[in-house]
C-alpha cells in the first residue's frame, strides 16, 4: 500500500534536486500543489531547502506552484528557504510573494488611516508599490 504520509514523485525529486526528473514530472501532469499529509510541506517547500534551490524553485513557479502555501508549522517555502541558507531561492521566492504582501499592506494601511482621506485608494484590478 501507498502512504499517504510520504513524498510524492515529485517531492522526492525536489528533495534531491533533481531538475531534469522534476520538469519531466510536471509534464506529465504531476501536482506541484499536493501537500504531504505528515507535514503539509509542498513540492515548493522540498526545493525551497535543495542545494539548487533557486533553480527548482522557478521551475515551480513557472508550473504554477503557490509561494503562499504555508506547511502544518506555519512556514512557507521562504520561511524555509530563509532557514536553510538559500539566498537565490529567498531572493525567488521574495520577488514571488512580494506583490500579495504589498496588497495586503495596502488594504490593512487603508482601513487603519480611513481609507480614501488618508489618500490609499485599493483597486483589485491594480498592485499598488511603495516608491
Amino acid at each position: 500500500d501507498w502512504d499517504a504520509s510520504a513524498d510524492t514523485a515529485l517531492q522526492h525529486q525536489c528533495n534531491h534536486g533533481r531538475t531534469s526528473h522534476v520538469a519531466l514530472l510536471i509534464a506529465h501532469g504531476a501536482d506541484v500543489n499536493r501537500p504531504r499529509r505528515r507535514d503539509g510541506r509542498t513540492s515548493l517547500h522540498c526545493a525551497a531547502a535543495t542545494g539548487i534551490a533557486g533553480k527548482l524553485v522557478r521551475i515551480l513557479l513557472g508550473a504554477g506552484a503557490d509561494p503562499h502555501a504555508r506547511d502544518h508549522a506555519g512556514d512557507r517555502p521562504i520561511d524555509l528557504a530563509r532557514r536553510a541558507k538559500r539566498p537565490t531561492a529567498a531572493r525567488v521566492l521574495r520577488d514571488a510573494v512580494a506583490p500579495k504582501e504589498e496588497i495586503e499592506e495596502v488594504k490593512r494601511l487603508s482601513e487603519t488611516a480611513g481609507g480614501e482621506r488618508a489618500g490609499w485608494t485599493f483597486d483589485r484590478k491594480e498592485t499598488h508599490r511603495r516608491a
